[in-house]
């Protein structure tokens, strides 16, 4: 700041004028402006205290050490932390509701939660029991969870399922939706408090909002609580009422959810349901559409729903730019629906010899495809059904049972092997076997060459690792040997190495010496765990390939098949009769003859 000191006469004698830092008008503007309105001069009165004036003018204060701001991108984040503190609530308070649901909805993690819980579980309601249960599952999914924070976890969702057993009385239909499907994502079954969730929502299925619908079915099937078939009804019947205000990704959860549930809808419902999600796939603001395509494809799949030929043509159309976003799962799911979704027909019959063990199409292992698009949670119940529905149900839901097929262009097949081969390093051994029963299935030609190096490598990768022991055959180089116990924990098992192979095969690709020595060597602590379907299409496969595994590894294949001779039937005798001709063996009369004494004691 600086200050000055004027004489008041000479103040007196000229208008006052006011210049200020920064102003930006000229002269000629102030001169303009006087003459418009004239200021009549200030005249200072003649007294001793006004003979002076101090005028004041300030500067903007400049730092001698200037400091430069740190970019956003390099700023110091603020650290996340999840501690188990105190809220210090007031349960008197009339407060008390409205703090304790904002202290559930800003906890960062699983033990601030169970903290929560542990003091003022008692006062907890319905409604927070479940946005509580919600915030578990998002941290579940989207948090690297630590040791400590999943025990927390495991502990705050069982007190909340119990907490929620003597609240569900209470609760809204948005509160029933998100606690079912909270517990769905956690994998959390309880059959009583699901039960009782069921019973509750029958007489208030007419209240609920689209998603809230939506979410209740995901939470049901992802559980694999089946309610009874009134509950379906009404429900289905609520959902149709509400069909054009679903989303992509709402309809694609009630599609897949009533497949896991095993309930079919109506012709009326499904082609009204068509017709929405054609609808919606269109819109050019949709939520992520690509993961809702796969869900939606896998859904009509397993239950048997052909669509029309504008409407699988529209859907392929539609997927075409959207298969970069797919995982690899998603990938193979898709590929696994497509033929089933367009009406494509079985590959063609095999000769006689080869077929008699049905192992012309690629099968896959009971249950591999019925988890769907996501794994079982670990709470299901034992002897759920599988996700498909049988022939002879899905036969009143065939909307165009005589619509032709529509094949895939090169151009999908090309972007899709592209897209799979760039996701193969992230496809679990699951993903890669049900890629390869879907190729085989389509009986695709030519397949990618980057593609089928990618998934010989990787499933070469994915085979059981185990020590080599003297006088049994030795794995490749590239097999892994640091496991000592059996396999890895996400490893092919012995049904699925027998699916390899057999796709393989179907595709018409023969593997190296490297890769049959290194599966060969990884198969053969598995042997013992084969069905005897499972052999004969292993069998199959190795007479097709002509190739002569080890006399070590023979003998324990002869020793299997003489084992489960009691349990084979006649096409499957006869199957691998045939394979141990082309493999030069002498065991086929010993089969038949242990067969024939099984099926005269009445085993058979």
């Amino acid at each position: 700041m600086r200050l000055s000191v004027v004489p008041g006469r000479l103040l007196a004698m000229q208008p006052v004028q006011h210049h200020f830092r920064g102003d930006v008008r000229t002269s000629r503007q102030s001169q303009y402006a006087s003459k418009l309105n004239p200021v009549p001069p200030l005249v200072a009165p003649r007294t001793r205290a006004s003979s002076l004036l101090v005028t004041c003018s300030t500067d903007r204060r400049r730092s001698l050490i200037k400091r430069r701001s740190v970019p956003r991108a390099q700023r110091k984040k603020q650290r996340y932390r999840d501690d188990s503190h105190s809220a210090d609530l007031d349960p008197s308070s009339p407060r008390f509701p409205g703090r304790l649901t904002s202290e559930i909805n800003s906890a960062s993690g699983p033990l601030q939660l169970a903290k929560l819980i542990q003091e003022y579980g008692l006062h907890f309601s319905g409604t927070q029991a479940t946005m509580t249960l919600a915030r578990l599952a998002a941290f579940a999914t989207f948090l690297n969870l630590s040791e400590e924070q999943l025990a927390a976890q495991a502990r705050a969702t069982r007190r909340c399922v119990l907490l929620l057993r003597s609240k569900v009385y209470e609760c809204d239909p948005l509160s029933y939706a998100r606690g079912a499907y909270a517990l769905g994502r956690l994998g959390v079954y309880d059959a009583d408090l699901m039960a009782l969730v069921v019973q509750e929502t029958y007489d208030k299925l007419n209240l609920f909002a689209p998603e809230a619908l939506a979410a209740l079915v995901s939470g049901l099937g992802a559980l694999g609580h089946v309610p009874p078939e009134e509950w379906l009804d009404r429900f289905a019947l609520e959902a149709y009422t509400r069909f054009t205000r679903f989303n992509a990704s709402e309809l694609a959860s009630l599609l897949y959810s009533l497949a896991r549930l095993q309930h079919t809808p109506s012709t009326a419902w499904s082609e009204r349901c068509l017709e929405c999600f054609r609808a919606t796939m269109l819109l050019p603001a949709t939520p992520p559409l690509a993961p809702a395509m796969v869900k939606f494809a896998f859904g009509l799949a397993s239950l048997q729903i052909r669509p029309s030929f504008n409407w699988a043509a529209a859907f392929v159309a539609r997927l075409r730019p959207l298969l970069d976003s797919l995982s690899a799962r998603e990938l193979a799911l898709l590929m696994w629906a497509l033929p089933r979704l367009l009406g494509a027909a079985q590959p063609p019959q095999l000769p006689a010899a080869a077929l008699a063990a049905g192992a012309a199409a690629a099968r896959l292992p009971a249950g591999e495809v019925a988890a769907g698009l996501d794994q079982a949670p670990a709470g299901t119940p034992p002897g759920l059904p599988a996700a498909t529905v049988p022939a002879q149900q899905a036969s009143a839901v065939a909307t165009a049972a005589a619509a032709p097929a529509v094949s895939l262009d090169r151009e999908f097949l090309d972007a899709w092997f592209r897209c799979a081969a760039r996701s193969m390093p992230n496809a679990d051994a699951s993903s890669q076997v049900l890629q390869l029963h879907a190729l085989a299935w389509l009986q695709v030609s030519p397949l990618s060459a980057k593609y089928v190096v990618a998934l010989l490598a990787q499933l070469q990768q994915a085979m059981p690792a185990r020590t080599t022991r003297p006088g049994r055959v030795k794995a490749a180089p590239g097999l892994r040997q640091q496991v000592t116990e059996g396999s890895r924990t996400d490893s092919l098992t012995g049904a699925q190495m027998a699916a390899v192979l057999l796709s393989l095969v179907a595709l018409r690709i023969r593997p190296g010496p490297d890769w049959m020595e290194a599966y060969m060597g990884a198969l053969e602590p598995l042997l013992a765990s084969l069905e005897p379907q499972a052999l004969c299409d292993l069998a199959w496969a190795l007479g097709q390939l002509e190739y002569q595994p080890s006399s070590e590894w023979i003998a324990l294949f002869v020793d299997q098949c003489n084992m489960l001779s009691s349990g084979l039937n006649a096409l499957q005798v006869q199957t691998l009769e045939w394979a141990f001709r082309k493999l030069h063996l002498e065991s086929a009369g010993n089969l038949r003859e242990l067969w024939t004494r099984g099926t005269m004691h009445g085993v058979d």
